[in-house]
């Protein structure tokens, strides 16, 4: 009895041991990503977009290889989804629907979500759904193409960008309002469809990608900015502003709305090097803040072959724009520094980016300054070149936020994929939008590695997998077998 009770209570045991693991696997669910590059593991962005869903989202994936372009990717982003549906469980279901497969069932969703593939609707989709808001995200906007080995070959997957496309179209459908950004001109700014190299156009892109609305405010023909703007751009004015058009901006900053501005130092036409007015000094001043009449110089953090005038600034990690970037570094190009009041009533500034304790403000700019060293008149580092403001607005309405940048060059098309330039600019853009839940680092593109194979080798292969390794064990056991034998 004693031994068969034994066996019994030592059965109940191990089925305790299994069910707890099951309940703690279950409520405490973790994964490892063991592969070199961290493929299935998502950036710091991502994961702060989905741990902070406070309502139920719905992933329905009808990608099937037809061999399509780029379908060679699927399998990694069905393992993505299964990623994002693993982050959050509690809010985030997901399901991936082969039509080969179950006809009937993708049949029915896609009626349910109006996709009707006898029109032409493309069914190499997959459908975010939060409530009654509702978004299809494309094969192609999830993958980047190579061009196709030959004649009659579908382009392969270079890499993969869906963990983006599909954060963003989450963002779509949680947010109450899309929100909409404007980028100012008649000013001589920077045009954001421009596609040359000073152009605004890659900037854009990432910011449609995030389901924001853009388009442009001629501030010279406005009395006023239009009603639901949710941020006002001005990318890099080389003409000052008139006091009407300071007069709307500073009305609509102080009923809570947002500016960004890029400056960058632009010489007075027909001076010796003075810097020119952006008309916007007065408003600034209000903020407790000032454009210094510079030109930083960093020799120390200048990299190898770049004049002293490009230079990579630190993020400083106070503030929820680089609280998740602190320490990284931003490429900027011909800056100007920022001077910040000590106090300001009503006003909160901080520093988001400077220059190293070895910089200087460069203040003799003009023709006769033959070379390039520190001077007594010139302002000495540490340099602010980015800084946020916020004004707390007494009658309760939401506040006014301005972030300024001495440089406009870090959102060009040809210095936003530098460094980290591209996710402190999306960071800026998304604090003073309000969506602090988007904040960190943005996802990097995954690139995919292929092992190709000629069928000499896979031929070998196989037989190794098939008839090696049954071998090997047989030969093993004869081995033990006569081992044994021989004692």
């Amino acid at each position: 009895m004693n031994r068969h009770g034994n066996t019994t209570a030592a059965i109940l045991a191990v089925l305790v041991i299994l069910v707890c693991v099951n309940v703690f696997g279950f409520k405490y669910y973790e994964r490892w990503d063991w592969t070199e590059s961290s493929f299935y593991s998502l950036s710091d962005r991502t994961e702060q977009i989905l741990r902070s869903l406070d309502e139920k989202v719905r992933i329905v994936s009808f990608l099937v290889d037809y061999g399509q372009p780029g379908s060679d990717a699927l399998p990694e982003i069905s393992a993505l989804i299964d990623v994002f549906e693993a982050e959050n469980p509690g809010q985030i279901s997901a399901n991936q629907i082969d039509p080969l497969r179950d006809p009937m069932r993708a049949e029915t969703l896609l009626q349910e979500f109006g996709i009707d593939p006898r029109r032409g609707d493309p069914t190499d989709v997959v459908v975010v759904e939060s409530g009654a808001r509702r978004r299809m995200v494309a094969l192609d906007e999830m993958v980047q193409l190579d061009q196709g080995p030959g004649m009659g070959a579908a382009p392969r997957a270079r890499s993969l960008t869906a963990e983006g496309a599909l954060a963003a179209a989450i963002l779509a459908v949680t947010r109450e309002e899309k929100p909409r950004l404007r980028f100012a001109t008649g000013h001589g700014e920077r045009a954001r469809d421009a596609q040359h190299e000073a152009g605004l156009s890659r900037l854009a892109e990432a910011l449609e990608q995030d389901d924001l609305e853009l388009s442009t405010w001629d501030a010279l023909a406005s009395k006023s900015v239009p009603e639901h703007t949710g941020l006002v751009v001005i990318a890099g004015p080389t003409q000052p502003w008139l006091e009407a058009e300071r007069g709307a901006l500073a009305d609509y900053l102080a009923a809570g709305g947002r500016v960004l501005l890029l400056a960058d130092p632009v010489a007075l036409r027909g001076s010796d090097g003075v810097i020119a007015p952006l008309g916007l000094e007065d408003l600034l001043g209000d903020w407790g803040l000032s454009l210094d009449p510079d030109v930083v110089i960093d020799p120390a953090r200048t990299p190898a072959f770049m004049s002293p005038e490009t230079f990579v600034g630190q993020q400083v990690g106070d503030h929820p724009i680089t609280e998740r970037l602190a320490g990284e570094a931003v490429l900027v190009a011909v800056a100007r520094s920022i001077s910040v009041a000590p106090e300001q009533t009503g006003i909160r500034a901080s520093v988001l980016l400077e220059s190293s304790a070895d910089s200087w403000g460069e203040t003799r700019l003009g023709a006769q300054a033959s070379t390039i060293e520190k001077g007594d008149d010139d302002l000495f580092g540490p340099l602010a070149i980015a800084v946020a403001a916020e004004q707390e607005n007494a009658d309760g309405t939401p506040p006014g936020r301005l972030v300024i940048v001495g440089d406009a060059d870090l959102a060009s098309n040809l210095r936003i994929d530098d460094t980290t330039n591209r996710a402190f600019l999306l960071n800026s853009v998304a604090w003073l939008v309000g969506e602090e839940r988007s904040l960190g680092m943005p996802p990097k593109d995954r690139q995919l590695s292929r092992l190709f194979l000629t069928s000499q080798q896979t031929f070998a292969l196989g037989f190794g997998a098939v008839a090696g390794i049954p071998a090997f064990a047989i030969a093993m056991g004869l081995l033990t077998w006569w081992r044994r034998r021989s004692r």
